[in-house]
């Protein structure tokens, strides 16, 4: 029953899957009960989902989809036949995050595994994933993001840390010309409690910027990028409590803005001007948790993607502020993840509670 249920599901997610040209319109959440699948299950109410990846590991034109669990993580195929049972990847647990770093058309993934490491895997057609680089922490990893921080054209991989005294720091791994290989890190101590990083040029030099919420603080810590690394963080005031930041170029005329959310108030939206941080500009929606900056519907601008009073919302950018695309309750997501996990081309939206379900909820992306 639970395999005919996987390929139901996928069969509803792929019965439109053509290629096409996004219209920034989602389909409704469809429901992936994928902690139900383990084998060997979770007790009930201990299916975990920690974090999300999707990437085309194998080179079929499908994303795949990698879960993090507490103390391992699972893969899971979709195809035009289904999505296969969770295979159990050991020794990977969160944070995650997937790329093509070599430029052969198939993702690498990156994880980290038991005491202070990240390891770097790639597929293959035999073995399932083979590990091709282990990249030393000073502590464990919190957040992992890549970006070009060194400002030399190359994917720098970033790894926000934490050690047991509460102490957190960046590190950044240059990359090297051979292949996925990744130069010993660069440490940089960071102010302030956090759990979410993200990357992008916001003060428009070039370099890759990195953005660490400080959710005490009620700020944004921004650390500029260089060729040494990343410089002494900008302090930047935010609504109350920041829980997650996003960068992508909404506004800003010199950069990439800095957006960051609120649990109790509306997002604030940063720009470079002048040699520092300008005014914030406040945004409509309020008490979200995650964000996405991206262009939904290929008009060339940014839009927003949030999870926000329990329901995913889709902003489309327009000349003058946004508009609403689309407003899906899934009580609970504190996850957000984009990818193309029906093979059109279209990147689909992710999202998962942390409530011990095991299920993890899929938005079709739309053509027009």
């Amino acid at each position: 029953m639970t395999r005919r249920l996987v390929g139901l599901w996928c069969c509803v997610l792929l019965a439109c899957a053509q290629p096409a040209t996004p219209s920034g319109v989602f389909a409704a959440p469809r429901a992936l009960e994928i902690g139900a699948l383990l084998d060997p299950p979770l007790a009930p109410g201990s299916a975990f989902v920690i974090d999300l990846a999707v990437g085309d590991f194998n080179g079929d034109g499908t994303g795949d989809l990698v879960v993090a669990w507490p103390g391992f993580s699972t893969i899971s195929r979709f195809s035009d036949t289904g999505l296969t049972l969770p295979s159990r990847i050991d020794a990977l647990q969160a944070p995650l995050w997937a790329e093509d770093l070599n430029g052969d058309l198939r993702a690498e993934l990156v994880g980290a595994k038991q005491g202070n490491s990240l390891r770097v895997l790639a597929w293959d057609d035999t073995e399932g994933f083979v590990e091709r680089a282990s990249l030393s922490l000073s502590r464990a990893p919190v957040a992992i993001a890549m970006g070009d921080v060194m400002g030399d054209d190359g994917r720098d991989l970033v790894a926000l840390t934490l050690n047991a005294f509460d102490a957190h720091s960046l590190e950044v791994f240059a990359r090297t010309e051979a292949g996925i290989g990744f130069a010993n890190a660069v440490v940089s101590s960071v102010p302030s409690k956090s759990e979410r990083i993200a990357i992008g040029d916001v003060d428009g030099d070039g370099k890759g910027d990195v953005a660490s919420a400080a959710f005490r603080e009620n700020r944004v810590e921004l650390f500029r990028g260089g060729v040494a690394g990343v410089s002494a963080p900008v302090f930047i005031a935010t609504n109350p409590t920041p829980d997650a930041v996003a960068i992508g170029q909404l506004h800003s005329d010199v950069g990439a803005d800095v957006v960051a959310t609120s649990r109790t108030g509306k997002l604030s939206l940063h720009s470079w001007a002048d040699g520092g941080v300008a005014a914030p500009t406040v945004l409509a929606l309020t008490a979200c948790v995650q964000l996405l900056i991206a262009d939904v519907d290929a008009d060339g601008r940014a839009d927003l993607v949030g999870l926000c009073n329990g329901a995913i919302e889709v902003l489309r950018r327009t000349d003058t502020g946004f508009t609403s695309l689309n407003r899906f309750p899934v009580e609970g997501a504190t996850l957000l993840r984009r990818g193309d996990v029906t093979g059109d081309g279209l990147a689909d939206l992710l999202v998962a509670p942390q409530n011990g379900s095991g299920v993890v909820y899929v938005l079709r992306a739309l053509g027009r």
